[in-house]
This record gives C-alpha cells, structure tokens and sequence, in this order.
C-alpha cells in the first residue's frame, strides 16, 4: 500500500500547513523579516500618499484651514511617494532574495532528511517520486508556504489601515447618517464570505473537471493499448460509445466549471467597483450640500472602499490557492514531519568485534501475508565468520535490514554485545557496522571519491592499500595509468570497470572502515574465477577481528571462507555447524550443495542430435547444418551425421 503523502492528500490541514510554513520562514528569519517590513512599508505609504492627495483636492476647494499648508501638503506628498517605489523596489528584491534561501534551504533539508529516512519509505516511493518532491514541489510550494505567514500579516495591516483612512474620510463629511456607515459595515463583511463560497464551488467544479479528465485518459488507453484486439473482438463499437459517453461527460463538467469560474471572477473584479459607485453617488449628494470643500473626502472614499476589500479578497484568493497546492504540500510536509528512527544521542561504543544476539525477532513487510521472519532466537559469535544460507525468499536480506538498522522488527530485540541497536546513534552503528549490498553505491565520479564515501578523511595511500589488499589496484593501473585514483566511475556498470571490478572496490571501501561487524551481501556478483581466490585472501586478511555475516550462493567460496554455516527457514535458523559438518550430515546445506551438483551434472539428462555445419576441406556449397557426406571429418562427442550430442539438466533439447 501506497503511504499516505503519495495517496490522496485528503481536507487540507492548516495546522500542518502553518507547522510547514514556520519551516520554511526558519530557512532565513532575518532577510523574511526584513523584507516582510519593506512588504508592509509600500501599503502604508501609498494609503497615506491617497489621503493627502485627498487633503490637497480638499484645500484646493478652499477648505477653512488648509489653504496655507497647501505646499507643505504636496513637498509631503512627493516624499512619501518616492518612499512607497523606493520601499517597493527593495522590499521585491529582498523577497526574491529571501525567497531563494528559503527554497535552498529547504530542499537541503528534504535531501539530508530523504537519507534519513527509513527503509519502508524507499520500499513504496521511486527515485523519481522523491526527485518530484525535493526538485518540483519544494520549489512550487516554498512561495506558498512563505506567504501563509507574510500574507496575513501584509493584508491585515492593509485592511487595518484602509479602513481607519476610509472611516476618517466619512467623518469628514457632515451629516453622514449613521445608516450609511453601517451599509458600509455591513457590505465588507458579507461580501468576502460571499465570495469565499462562490470560489469553493468552483474549486468543487474544477476538482470534478479534473476527475472527468483522468476516466477519459483511462478510457482512452483502454482503446489505444491494443486496437488490434479491439477489432478482432468486434468492439469498436462498444469503445467509441464508453470514449464518447465519457468525452461529453467531460465538456459539461469542463463548461460548468468555466462558467463558475467566470462567474466569481467577476465577483471579485465587480463588486468592489459596483461599491464604489453607490457610495460615490451617496456622497456626491452630500457634496452638492457641503460644497467643493467634500472633493477630497469623495475621493478618498472612492480609492479606500475597494482597498479595504481589496486584503479580504487576496487572503480569500489565497486560501483557494492552498487547496490546490496541498496534493503537493502533503508530499512535501511527509518528508519534513518524518522522524528519524535513530536516537540523537551518543550511544555506546564498541571496540571489539562484537557477538549479534537475536531474540524472539519478527518481522513481517507490509501487506505480506505471512511473516519473513517469525520468532527469530540466534547468536552469531564474535570474531568469526558466519554464512548465512536459505532459499530465495527466505529472509536473509531482511535479516541483514534489522542488524544494520535500516528496519525496525515487529516485535524482539537485536543487540551488540548486550547493547540494544536502538541505543546506538546513527554515527555510531555506522561505524560500527558496515554492509557490502547486492546493489552498492557507486557515484559518477573518480575512484577517489567514491572510496571517500565510506571516509571522508581516507589519503590517497590508505585507498591504495586497500585497493591492493581486495585485488583491485591492477585493473585501476591498467584503467588510469599514472593515476589510477582519478579513473572515473559511472553510476551504472558498462564502461570503465567491469561488473566484478566494481564489486571489488565496494568490498575494499568498506574494508577502508574498519569496522567491527561485516554484513557482506552476495559480494561474488559479477566478480570472475581469477579474482575469486583474491577476494576470498583479501576477506579472510582483513576480516580478522570482526564479527563477518555472509549471504552468498556461491557455496564453494561460503566453504572456503566461512567458519560456520547458518540455515535460515521458515522464518529461523534451524542449523548451525561448519560447513563440513553441515555437508556432511543431513542439512539445508547439504540439500542446496546437492542441488548445485545435479545442475552441473549430466545425470539424469535427456539428449539428441544437433545437426552441426560438417567439419572437411573448404567450404560445402550445400546448407550448413545438413548433414556432411559419407567419410566426412568428426569431432569426438559428434555423431557421423554432423550431430552434437547437448543436453539440458531433466529437459529435451
């Protein structure tokens, strides 16, 4: 099952969304607060800029007692307008700035957290899919998440300020009845609400677009996947009528939800101006009576009416923009919520290879219908070398997931020489435990850096001893010449070193570490019959003193380096012995060595013939495969008609 932040994000949750927001702000709190002040600057100058055009329309008109301030007034006017594009240019600059810190920031945050975060969270998400959320979504949702906290704040005091500066210039005006100043009231605070409904349904309306428009693109592939088959089965009929229905269903909901659209558009854009005139035509009836003195009151209230309704609408606006971010936010938000599994603190130390105890461990993947691992009891000793084998599927993969604490077990405990897993720090278990993987790290870099993956500090001459010591220096020499350590490795094998090659420098990095336990997952893969004996030296050189797990199906070399063998099935370990008593006696080890040798034995094969091109003088002028003439040259194993004599273990060729 898909987890949660890849599934429907389901209501949007504001408390996470602010707890998400508060994130982001703390990727740079200054230069946020900062242009946050030069956000609230401009609002502020240009609202007083309106009120002292108006005092100047008013003293203009021969207002009493204005008339002589009248320069004073426009020197005022000019500052302060000046200010308001000066503090807007800055406050857009640092927004921009601040905004770019924020989303570097915060995707280094989601990448360092990614590789924190635990293993069923890599079992259901692709690279892709995390690649979308610290690349895509954190960029899309950073602005967002910014102006969750900066656009109340900006707005409010918008708000705030519009309507003392409208309610000023409505007192100026005398005999203003207070019913007036009500319908005002009144009007700003059913409008926003109002218009908050009218932008729900038609995010209702594109939700269901939206809907119609994934039933159409499965409907669509239905028919385009195989429309042979569709017209061998006669179906083209069928599948014109489900596209169709499904089309038409789409234009309707596409059509209901433009009109809706339209429709709080021009709610938004026309009431406020609808507003404007009626308390324009309200308060030129007044002027008609107070004279050319009510100019400047008329135009004030013209400019502030829609400015207090101005902050209502983009907070609303805005709110509409969240839902339709949240699918994304909730990706993201999984990622930053995410705890890590592993304490914070020191943890115990541990200097001597260590013994592994399991007890009573279970473990079981999601949705699997039966445990991996059930009721798990075993030690393997310290210092020595244990191989671990089973069937496919048969949990050692998940065993090495629990003791190098990629995942946690449904219930038992695993410890280190008595200390819990869970008491060790991140740092701490990786210096003290090490894996080899089926699938090793390797970056698009040199040699070098790859080796400095395992540490950060390892000289030059560190890598070179270990390289040597796994066998790899001379392919490294022949590959990079006088610089063996710059030759560069692609995260994917096919040029520079070979499959083998790469698997040997894994196994020599982690060697680089020193470790005290050695979880070494298939290290063979790929490795050829020359370097196998290397390897095997290397291992058994360099593992002295650790504690060494080993899963590897490779039974010659589990008999060649493992001390002991463990049998792991059923969901535990049933046996445990050398590897020549195990053989000997009857065992899973010895069924799978018995195995082994009936596949490469010819017992038990059903052959025949295979025509083969005759082997005589020049080339024969007739088909190839025939069979040659009478007298013609054979081969030992081929029949006198040209025929090899193959076979397939328990199969007719």
């Amino acid at each position: 099952m898909r987890p949660d932040s890849m599934q429907s994000a389901g209501p949007i949750s504001y408390r996470r969304l602010l707890r998400w927001s508060l994130i982001v702000v703390g990727g740079a709190p200054t230069l946020f607060a900062l242009s946050l002040a030069l956000g609230v600057a401009p609002i502020l100058l240009l609202q007083y800029s309106v009120w002292l055009l108006a005092r100047i329309t008013s003293a203009l008109g021969g207002a009493t007692g204005i008339g002589n301030d009248i320069i004073a007034l426009v020197v005022r006017y000019a500052v302060v307008s000046v200010l308001a594009i000066v503090t807007q240019y800055y406050g857009r600059i640092l927004t921009i700035r601040s905004n770019g810190v924020m989303l570097q920031t915060l995707q280094q945050r989601l990448h360092d957290q990614l590789l924190r975060m635990p293993a069923e969270f890599h079992d259901t998400h692709k690279p892709g899919e995390t690649a979308m959320i610290v690349l895509q979504d954190a960029a899309g949702c950073q602005p967002i998440l910014r102006e969750l906290i900066a656009s109340p704040i900006t707005q409010g005091v918008g708000l705030t300020s519009a309507l003392i500066f409208l309610f000023r210039s409505l007192q100026s005006l005398q005999d203003v009845p207070a019913q007036a100043q009500l319908g005002l009231v009144a009007a700003l605070l059913i409008l926003p609400p109002l218009g908050w409904r009218l932008a729900g349904r038609m995010r209702a309306a594109f939700d269901a677009m939206r809907a119609a428009q994934g039933r159409l693109a499965d409907e669509f592939s239905n028919s385009a996947e195989a429309p042979l088959e569709i017209r061998l089965l006669g179906a083209e009929q069928q599948r014109s009528r489900a596209f169709g229905q499904t089309l038409a269903e789409l234009i309707r909901l596409r059509t209901q939800a433009s009109m809706r659209s339209e429709l709080t558009t021009q709610f938004h854009t026309a009431v406020p101006s609808l507003l404007q005139l009626a308390f324009l035509a309200y308060a030129a009836v007044i002027a008609a009576r107070a004279g050319a003195a009510a100019a400047g009151a008329i135009l004030s209230i013209y400019y502030f009416v829609p400015k207090v309704l101005e902050p209502i609408d983009q907070m609303v606006r805005f709110l509409g923009g969240l839902e339709m971010m949240w699918a994304q936010a909730a990706r993201l938000g999984a990622v930053l919520d995410a705890s890590p599994r592993r304490p914070t603190g020191l943890g115990p130390r541990i200097t001597d290879a260590p013994a592994i105890a399991l007890t009573g461990v279970d473990f079981t993947y999601p949705d699997a219908p039966a445990p991996t691992l059930h009721g798990l009891t075993h030690v393997f000793p310290a210092g020595r070398i244990s191989a671990i084998v089973g069937r496919s599927g048969s949990g050692k993969s998940s065993l090495f997931g629990l003791i190098d604490g990629l995942r946690t077990p449904d219930q038992g405990t695993i410890t280190l020489d008595e200390h819990s897993i869970t008491a060790f720090d991140e740092a701490g278990l990786r210096s003290t435990v090490a894996v080899v993987s089926q699938s090793p790290l390797f970056i698009a870099d040199t040699v070098r850096a790859n080796f400095r993956l395992a540490r950060a500090d390892a000289t030059d001459a560190e890598i070179e001893d270990a390289a040597r010591a796994a066998g790899l220096w001379p392919a490294l020499v022949k590959l990079g010449g006088e610089h063996p350590l710059n030759v560069l490795v692609p995260r994917a094998a096919g040029q520079g070193l070979s499959g083998g090659e790469r698997r040997l420098l894994a196994v020599a990095r982690i060697l680089l570490c020193q470790p005290r336990v050695l979880l070494l997952d298939e290290p063979t893969t790929g490795v050829d019959l020359m370097s196998l004996g290397v390897l095997r030296d290397a291992l058994r050189s360099a593992c002295v003193g650790m504690t060494v797990l080993l899963i590897e199906h490779n039974l010659d070399f589990v008999r060649s380096l493992a001390d002991q063998v463990c049998c792991l099935q059923d969901g535990r370990i049933t046996e445990t012995g050398s590897p020549e008593e195990l053989a000997a006696r009857p065992s899973l080890f010895r069924d799978l060595l018995a195995t082994r040798a009936r596949l490469v034995s010819t017992a038990g094969m059903n052959v025949r013939g295979v025509p083969l091109p005759s082997i005589g003088r020049g080339v024969p002028a007739r088909d190839p495969w025939a069979a040659p003439p009478i007298g013609g040259t054979h081969l030992p194993g081929v029949t006198p008609k040209g025929e090899i004599l193959s076979s397939t273990p328990h199969r007719t060729l």
